[in-house]
């Protein structure tokens, strides 16, 4: 018997909730995968803990501490459909290349990224989380580019962990 997911043609096997199958995007694609070699260069060879969960489960966050950030409290004005709030966000007195921490659910971490831990001699690797959303509409495109890009880093690397962060909220 053959599992379930090959007995479907592609096409019903990539359908969005609401029916509409989004093509993926090959310009964007080749876009992503080479912004995401410089990232991916810096993992090669080397030992990496690759961090991974769901989107504001804290990877980058986590990153920041290890790096020595110290968080302080700010207010920020943000507006939704309700109009305006002010609300308090931890923010990094120090800031990492390429590792932007997102806040409200929004991710900000869209590629694959390698960053070196000179005093534990490993490279720990940020990486979007799971269930990610773009305001570009090009989910299937960015899942696909980074489904490559971790397989690449995964390859690269001298030897591997993985570190799941759990969020309960």
């Amino acid at each position: 018997q053959m599992p379930v997911h090959q007995q479907l043609p592609l096409q019903e096997q990539r359908q969005e909730p609401h029916g509409q199958q989004q093509p993926i995007n090959l310009e964007k694609f080749c876009e992503l995968l080479q912004e995401h070699g410089e990232g991916s260069l810096r993992c090669a060879g080397r030992h990496g803990v690759m961090l991974m969960g769901n989107t504001g489960a804290g990877k980058s966050t986590f990153l920041h501490l290890l790096a020595g950030a110290k968080f302080e409290k700010q207010m920020f004005e943000v507006e939704d459909e309700f109009g305006k709030d002010m609300v308090e966000r931890l923010v990094p007195d120090k800031k990492i290349t390429g590792c932007k921490i997102g806040d409200g659910g929004a991710s900000e971490t869209m590629l694959v990224n390698g960053h070196h831990h000179d005093a534990t001699g490993l490279t720990y690797i940020d990486t979007p989380g799971f269930n990610n959303v773009s305001e570009s509409g090009d989910d299937d495109t960015i899942d696909a580019a980074n489904a490559s890009a971790i397989t690449s880093t995964i390859r690269s690397c001298k030897t591997l962990r993985f570190v799941f962060l759990l969020n309960t909220e």
